[in-house]
């Protein structure tokens, strides 16, 4: 029978987006004993669709990718099926509990913890989130994990991979982003049943997740060499700049033809709620300093003032909670699969140009 669990932060709590967090009372979860108990240990078939008429031609070489379910109706136990897919030619089925099998290596010595598991699109893509034991602060006291979202797909869309994005824990909010193009924020999974080359992937992808991290951590917090934007006082014109250039004005001609720029409604409001949201994240850093009796980041001149952090914080504040994309269901999904991921790796470009 289908296993039914409350949804936790990291998905909707609706049938289309779902996430589980997973949990054995303390005791380090394989990837694959977390989907079980997940109630992700449905199986995938694929179906050749051929249409009743006698007359209709067979749509080899395409397949038909159905999620099974065991479900009980009446007090039976029936089968239900839905479509997640087509794919055509070579495409080979991959269990969701096969799928992350390489990863078992690194729960079993606490390289990493699997915190939750769920899918997407009623199961189009599953994932499973595991987080390593590395912290570092944003205040302090703001403590930011490790995290990797495993992902699969069922409709041909992708491969197996793993992506890298931090997570806030005083907020419960993602704030990765892409960083520069030739770094690599995610990591492609070739699927083998060899040991010697499943340890190899797994030791790839621990290496380059933390090749990924300690970018993210100079860039934001800073080295002993340079400073991160933790360390850097702003204007507020700088701020808006940033805002602004976010959800620009749109270019409009008057009746005699001449050029003029009108900002939308829409983007307006958007503007507005980013302004609030990078208050906010100042008004926490002064009381995290304050709290831990530190001093506040200070420009060359020994001011005080809002950091390029608190605006980049803001931003993805926004993104996880304020903004609202259509058909990208909910914020956690839009802010980490969708365009919110684009839209904090745009303002990450316009605060290093400031």
């Amino acid at each position: 029978m289908t296993q039914t669990r409350e949804p936790w932060v990291f998905g909707a709590r609706n049938d289309r987006h779902r996430g589980v967090q997973v949990d054995d009372g303390g005791a380090l979860l394989t990837v694959s004993q977390a989907i079980k108990q997940g109630g992700l240990d449905w199986m995938v078939e694929a179906r050749n669709p051929v249409s009743g008429d006698d007359d209709c031609i067979t749509a080899d070489p395409w397949q038909q990718i159905v999620k099974v379910e065991d479900e009980l109706e009446d007090g039976n136990i029936v089968k239900k099926y839905r479509t997640l897919g087509m794919v055509k030619g070579r495409y080979t089925i991959l269990q969701n509990r096969a799928a992350f099998s390489f990863f078992d290596r690194a729960t079993v010595e606490g390289a990493a913890i699997i915190k939750a598991v769920g899918h997407l699109d009623h199961g189009r893509i599953v994932w499973a989130i595991a987080q390593r034991p590395e912290t570092m602060e944003l205040y302090p006291g703001d403590v930011v994990y490790q995290n990797l979202i495993l992902l699969t797909a069922h409709d041909g869309s992708h491969a197996v991979k793993v992506m890298f994005n931090p997570y806030r824990q005083s907020t419960q909010t993602m704030v990765g982003f892409r960083s520069a193009r030739n770094h690599k924020v995610e990591v492609r999974v070739r699927h083998t049943k060899s040991i010697d080359t499943r340890m190899k992937t797994l030791h790839n992808v621990l290496a380059a997740e933390s090749g990924y991290f300690d970018r993210w951590r100079a860039a934001l917090v800073g080295t002993d060499e340079a400073k991160g934007f933790k360390q850097r006082v702003i204007t507020q014109a700088e701020v808006n700049h940033v805002v602004n250039n976010l959800f620009p004005a749109q270019k409009k001609l008057d009746e005699d033809g001449n050029k003029f720029e009108k900002v939308s409604g829409k983007a307006k409001k958007a503007r507005e709620l980013i302004l609030d949201r990078i208050k906010v994240q100042e008004e926490m850093a002064k009381a995290a300093y304050e709290t831990a009796g530190q001093p506040l980041p200070q420009d060359e001149y020994g001011n005080t003032g809002m950091t390029a952090l608190d605006v980049f914080l803001g931003v993805s504040e926004y993104v996880g909670k304020d903004r609202k994309a259509k058909n990208e269901g909910n914020s956690w999904v839009t802010s980490t699969f969708g365009t919110g991921s684009d839209m904090r790796q745009k303002a990450f470009d316009l605060i290093s140009g400031l």
